[in-house]
């Protein structure tokens, strides 16, 4: 038989072998929070290996620039007074961490992902790629600000429940008791006062959960609502790191969950990890889906034990290397520990290209989940080099700069709106002169006696509203009081009756912000539309009377009615969740608003332009165009992304921070040109309207202790998808 003729029998035979070989190890480096630090660790390391004496070195010169502290006695024999100062141990161990990760990269060992636990968040998405060595330093000092701001008046108790269970028994508890971290399936660590121990473990013993306390060592509040209350203090820290694509997964603490290679960390997730809880359980749990028989190398000072790694895991094979040891020679320690290391197969070197930018935008696809949850990481990375772009996994431009957004949305004759026709070929997808004679006819339905109606009928609906959530402790702000109440007014405008909206909301069986939906709306609109029995000054009248004159077709009023729906809907929820949270998250905001009415304005503005609920716009080029240094040809898709136009440096001063001090309204938010949103003066209302009554409750309301703020999966809108919320009775 030839070989030819073998081949595939060949190809079958090693297919079926390879089920029978040992599963490839992969390495997963560990970075761990702040404990186990022993005087002169690492003193041996920064004698006898170069890499590491010189990463040390450069460490020590950025924290005395920016702290003050130096971190070489640690490392030299001299005398030092800071050896027992919190923040000398915390730099301490940072800097042995990277030094560490550089250390490795040196000898040819990368991973094939990281995991960093509390502080090992910072120095594990450096060593991922994903930082500068500078800008983790300053992450580091800024995150240790706690010390500086709160008192070390704290024990930790050991919970034997879920850590669910856990987070429901803390809200419940007589005295603070805040949980900090998921050490196993049914393992919690949380932390209360020291004075109140004894009165908090009765409590916890009456509710049936085991308890004990690890250690008397009173520590400080760390990843606790006590660090979100501090947010005037610490949440401008992050706000001029400049994030890096990861170069491997990074298993994130804070979300419990992979990130992949080439994702950009927001800068919002640093704030997020001072306050949030630990969720060590669920990134290994995560990590043992995806990484067979791991290899688990402890980076620096010890951060995990096997029986710990084995509880969350289950039965997997693995095996965990320690690369630093109080006993015994270090460099020896470490030179055993590389040796078995080189045994198994890591990343490739030749993985990491010289051209991160090109690499990265092979790769960028802005459907992914991860970049529509945090999208501005990937947009100020983008920035850096330029204001457009070529995506050619989209087939379009995108365009990020203010100044070029504007430009476009104001010359429809050069960047047509025509992609839209499919969704709706009268306002959306239409150009002018079409579009503006529609716009005309369409504006009775926002006159301002309307709008004064529905501005009472929003103040009257948001009050019944709370009423009804007063009683109850916890909620979803988004499903219990943002959707409910933008539903409730774009139905009175559209006119619909009582019987109509139920039957609408049961004609929507997904998520009201999925446009999944697309065609449910339109076969309730059609309906609706051909009932003929519409009031005479309501929405449906006045578009059916276009249809009656010819103006437009009765498929094009269905689209209408289904676009005026949609838009009234999403808009004004978004708004109002995000206002929400921006108050709950700075209550010094609610403060300010309250000696100074008319500033809620700018609290909506700044609201609009920070989160617009619109994120995308597209466009399609008439011709060919000059677009900055950029030629694009005819027929070429253009994508607006208005979240970047909104945060452009040059318009708006620490564009990324609410500030009701800016004049805001110069904002894209609504569009722009021809196209500008014809709702804007409703929607503008109705959140004025809906925040002030919030704000007259709010005192008794805070955000609830829960992994990272979670937005609607889409490429088109930015809406939260739930806001909880804890009530608080004085």
């Amino acid at each position: 038989m030839s070989k030819r003729l073998l081949y595939p029998y060949k190809h079958a035979a090693i297919k079926m072998a390879s089920r029978f070989l040992p599963p490839k190890k992969q390495l997963l480096f560990v970075f761990g929070g702040r404990t186990h630090h022993w005087p002169g660790m690492g003193r041996d390391l920064y004698a006898t290996q170069p890499v590491f004496r010189e990463t040390i070195l450069e460490c020590d010169a950025i924290f005395q620039e920016l702290s003050g502290i130096s971190i070489l006695p640690n490392f030299q024999e001299q005398e030092n007074n800071d050896s027992g100062n919190e923040q000398f141990i915390v730099f301490t161990l940072a800097a042995i961490q990277m030094a560490f990760s550089r250390l490795l990269k040196s000898k040819g060992i990368l991973p094939d992902a990281i995991l960093g636990i509390s502080l090992g968040e910072i120095t594990g998405i450096y060593a991922a790629g994903g930082l500068t060595l500078r800008d983790a330093i300053k992450l580091v000092i800024e995150s240790s600000m706690i010390i500086r701001l709160e008192k070390n008046t704290f024990v930790p108790l050991y919970l034997q429940s879920t850590f669910s269970e856990a987070r429901k028994i803390c809200s419940n508890s007589p005295q603070m008791l805040m949980p900090i971290y998921e050490a196993g399936k049914h393992a919690a660590l949380a932390l209360c006062k020291k004075e109140n121990k004894e009165a908090i473990g009765k409590f916890l013993q009456e509710h049936g959960i085991n308890w004990s306390c690890p250690h008397n060592e009173l520590t400080w509040p760390y990843h606790t609502r006590i660090l979100r209350e501090r947010c005037e203090n610490l949440i401008h820290y992050s706000r001029e790191v400049q994030a890096l694509p990861l170069n491997c997964d990074y298993f994130s603490c804070l979300r419990g969950q992979r990130i992949p290679s080439m994702s950009i960390i927001d800068n919002s997730y640093w704030f997020q990890m001072t306050h949030s809880p630990v969720l060590l359980h669920s990134a290994l749990e995560e990590m043992s889906g995806i990484i067979n028989a791991p290899v688990i190398v402890n980076i620096g000072h010890h951060a995990l034990q096997k029986g710990q790694v084995m509880r969350s895991i289950g039965d997997k094979e693995i095996e965990l290397l320690e690369t630093l040891s109080m006993e015994g020679n270090e460099t020896s320690h470490l030179e055993k520990t590389i040796k078995r290391l080189s045994k198994f197969n890591g990343r490739n070197l030749n993985g990491e290209t010289s051209d991160p930018l090109k690499h990265f935008i092979s790769r960028l696809k802005l459907d992914d989940p991860l970049i529509q949850n945090d999208p501005y990481g990937y947009i100020n990375f983008l920035k850096r080099y330029a204001d457009i772009h070529f995506l050619p996994s989209q087939n379009a431009w995108l365009v990020l700069d203010f100044d070029q957004v504007e430009y476009i949305l104001k010359n429809p004759q050069l960047f047509s709106s025509s992609l839209h026709k499919s969704f709706d070929e009268c306002l959306v997808g239409s150009d002018p002169p079409d579009h503006t004679l529609l716009r005309s006819l369409l504006q009775p339905l926002f006159s301002q006696q309307i709008l004064t109606v529905l501005g009472q009928f929003t103040t009257e609906y948001a009050n019944n509203l709370l009423d009804k959530l007063d009683t109850r402790k916890e909620f979803n702000f988004v499903e219990s009081f943002s959707l409910p109440l933008a539903q409730a007014v774009v139905n009175k405008l559209l006119g619909l009756s009582e019987t109509d909206q139920a039957e609408l909301g049961a004609s929507i069986r997904q998520h009201v912000y999925s446009m999944a939906h697309l065609e449910s709306l339109q076969l309730y609109f059609t309906k609706y539309l051909e009932r003929g029995d519409h009031a005479a000054e309501s929405a449906a009248t006045l578009i059916l009377s276009f249809v009656e004159n010819e103006t437009i077709s009765f498929d094009a009023a269905v689209k209408l009615m289904r676009l005026l729906w949609i838009a009234g809907m999403t808009t004004t929820s978004m708004l109002l969740s995000t206002s929400a949270y921006m108050i709950l998250k700075d209550r010094s905001l609610i403060n300010r608003i309250r000696e100074n009415e008319p500033l809620i304005n700018k609290l909506i503005e700044e609201c609009l332009r920070l989160e617009s609920p619109e994120i995308e716009l597209y466009r399609v080029t008439t011709t060919d165009v000059q677009l900055g240094p950029v030629k694009i040809p005819v027929g070429s898709r253009i994508i607006l992304n208005l979240s970047a136009a909104n945060r452009d440096p040059k318009y708006f001063e620490n564009p990324n921070e609410i500030s009701l001090d800016r004049n805001s309204k110069k904002h894209l938010a609504f569009g722009g040109g021809y196209h500008y949103c014809l709702g804007v003066g409703l929607a503008r209302l109705e959140a004025k309207h809906a925040l002030k009554a919030l704000l007259a409750r709010i005192d008794g309301l805070r955000l609830r202790e829960i992994a990272p703020i979670k937005y609607f999966p889409s490429s088109h809108f930015r809406g939260l998808a739930e806001l909880n919320v804890v009530q608080e009775k004085n």
